[in-house]
């Protein structure tokens, strides 16, 4: 296991220095104040630009499969978002990066270029016949890790999920430029992959969604303790 996250990923030379780190706020690590000052110092080089989204916005998704109303999931949402927004600030002023750049979900998810791509990404995993099922299986695989109970209401909360995690990523690498994506990722190596299937059964698609003749996103994966 590398010490540094920058050991992490010294065999990738050519990952570029464009960072996109979508942060989920049911994950352990980069919501506290340590692991991002870690982040930035260790792996985020100084001279490098990093796009980090809070997804607060999806988070309400995941309340409200718990039982919260939706009114009441969207607010702790929102407050957990802008809370984890300022500590961030924060440590970027500490750690001295000049082009680093946090969001909460919906500012970057309200831009007319990712809405429109998520148009595209909705009517691609509804009406092909291979990403609607690999989107079927995250569902139930996600049912079954976290006991929802299967009912269409958890069904749609999780379909809006993914569709719009596929989205933000499409939309932070091959749009936005932020190629390099970072993943905290706490599902583990049987979850169903639907933005990777995307991505090998379908470049096609993504390259039209994007108008561009090749396609820029490479994933690295936070490991599990660091």
């Amino acid at each position: 296991m590398p010490e540094t996250l920058g050991q992490l990923f010294e065999d990738s030379s050519d990952h570029g220095s464009a960072y996109f780190v979508p942060i989920c706020l049911y994950t352990h690590n980069l919501t506290q104040r340590e692991p991002c000052r870690r982040l930035i110092e260790e792996f985020i080089r100084r001279d490098a630009s990093a796009l980090m989204v809070i997804a607060d916005g999806p988070h309400a998704y995941n309340l409200q499969l718990r039982g919260y109303r939706p009114e009441t999931a969207a607010r702790r949402a929102r407050i957990a978002g802008m809370n984890l927004h300022n500590m961030l600030h924060n440590v970027m002023k500490q750690t001295g990066g000049a082009n680093l750049q946090a969001s909460q979900w919906e500012p970057v998810f309200q831009e007319t270029r990712c809405q429109a791509l998520f148009g595209d990404v909705e009517r691609a995993f509804t009406m092909i016949p291979d990403l609607r099922e690999i989107a079927e299986r995250f569902i139930r695989f996600q049912a079954r890790r976290a006991e929802w109970s299967p009912q269409d209401s958890t069904h749609a909360l999780e379909w809006s999920y993914l569709t719009e995690e596929v989205t933000m990523s499409i939309y932070a690498t091959e749009i936005r430029g932020y190629s390099c994506e970072f993943w905290e990722d706490e599902r583990g190596p049987t979850s169903p992959d639907p933005l990777g299937h995307l991505y090998t059964n379908h470049p096609e698609l993504v390259r039209a969604w994007v108008n561009k003749d090749s396609l820029s996103r490479k994933l690295f994966r936070l490991p599990a303790s660091w």
